[in-house]
């Protein structure tokens, strides 16, 4: 509900309403994942489940997506991600590899 209005928006303020996003609701939410992994390599333990699709697809599809409007500033906020949630995201791409690879990458979310 937070996400689309900002990275969706056709406004001159989009830019303003990404960075509120990032702020207000990102930042806070990667403290709460790394957090949350903080025993475990996934979010419900050593396997992938249907929650590390969604939140690692948050990560993968909108933060660290090349085609993205907002490219260069989402480099801005994974460079300050929690090193915890990076490994989170590298785990993730390397049990989701073969998916990863043959997946249509056009996506501008």
């Amino acid at each position: 509900m937070k996400v689309g209005p900002a990275i969706f928006s056709q406004a001159e303020d989009r830019g303003d309403k990404v960075k509120e996003l990032s702020e207000k609701h990102l930042v806070p939410w990667m403290s709460k994942l790394e957090a949350r992994l903080d025993k475990t390599k996934f979010i419900c333990g050593d396997s992938l489940c249907v929650y590390d699709m969604s939140v690692a697809g948050v990560i993968s599809n909108l933060i660290l997506n090349p085609n993205a409007k907002d490219a260069e500033y989402w480099k801005t906020l994974w460079a300050a991600a929690p090193a915890r949630v990076k490994k989170y995201h590298e785990d993730f791409e390397a049990e989701m590899k073969d998916y990863l690879d043959k997946r249509v990458k056009t996506s501008t979310m």
